[in-house]
């Protein structure tokens, strides 16, 4: 049976079963799973199952998650998956930080992003990724391997500008540039 919770960040708003269609706003995290365990104690919930977490324009799944009020975070765990806009991420950890529009991914990060204006993809792999949704950046680090096309960046700490496809290499970088994206002056 799957199970549904909303929260506003900072305190519980709804508990319940089948609570109907519920617009989510930017502070609202809902929570689906097959079960839930609450410790009132250290307001710490944990669902089990396939776990599916709403907040705004994110979606993230994975197989358990635990929501810690008191620091205003969702951590998923096992297989999981995050898609905002034509963003998506792949790993086995994330956390969700909602207040601050910020999600960390760790543990064989995989990054897909569709890039609709010059139809190309941007891939990638990583050890470590936070994504800042307000901004679209992704700040990557750890052993990180990106492509955009035919152009191939790997560094050590990458800062990636999502609405403008631009990265910042910073430590031993080494870039591959494709001849029709050189441009002459």
């Amino acid at each position: 049976m799957v199970r549904r919770m909303l929260f506003v960040w900072g305190g519980v708003v709804l508990f319940g079963l089948g609570l109907g269609a519920v617009e989510p706003t930017s502070n609202v995290i809902d929570i689906s799973a097959d079960s839930f365990q609450l410790d009132a104690r250290t307001r710490l919930l944990r669902a089990k199952g396939p776990v599916l977490v709403k907040q705004g324009p994110v979606i993230a799944r994975g197989d358990d998650a635990i929501y810690d009020e008191k620091n205003e975070h969702v951590i998923l765990t096992g297989d999981v998956r995050v898609n905002s806009g034509a963003l998506e991420i792949r790993c086995s950890r994330v956390v969700m930080k909602g207040l601050e529009h910020w999600i960390s991914a760790e543990v064989s990060v995989n990054v897909t992003y569709h890039n609709v204006s010059e139809s190309e993809m941007l891939l990638g792999t990583a050890d470590r990724v936070d994504y800042y949704l307000l901004s679209e950046t992704l700040i990557v680090s750890g052993s990180s391997s990106f492509t955009y096309g035919l152009d191939c960046i790997d560094g050590e700490r990458l800062f990636i500008d999502l609405s403008k496809i631009r990265i910042l290499a910073e430590g031993e970088a080494k870039i591959k540039i494709s001849e029709s994206r050189l441009k002459v002056l």
